[in-house]
């Protein structure tokens, strides 16, 4: 006849590791952070929790906008001064060639 052992819980929890350890813990910890953070809170304080998390969204989104705006504008300035100096380099050519003549 054969006996199949089962393992206790701590035998169980023993044998997982780091990450799977993260995994189980994630929901238990998140829904615990939350209502911690949210203890004491009224409807008031949550709306202007939720307000000012939309208002850094949108800032964020304006930030990288405005850094793909700005990179597009230095690129263009750098083309820019690209062709000044090709336009200085013929324009002294000319010159030299006039005083030549």
């Amino acid at each position: 006849f054969f006996f199949f052992k089962q393992k206790t819980a701590y035998e169980m929890l023993r044998s997982l590791v780091g990450s799977e350890m993260c995994i189980r813990d994630r929901n238990r910890n998140s829904t615990y952070r939350d209502s911690f953070l949210n203890k004491g809170s009224t409807k008031n304080d949550l709306n202007q929790l939720e307000t000012l998390e939309e208002q850094c969204r949108a800032a964020s989104e304006n930030l990288f906008n405005k850094k793909k705006e700005l990179q597009k504008i230095q690129k263009e300035c750098e083309e820019d001064q690209r062709r000044l100096q090709e336009i200085q380099n013929k324009y002294d050519i000319l010159r030299l060639s006039l005083i030549h003549i």
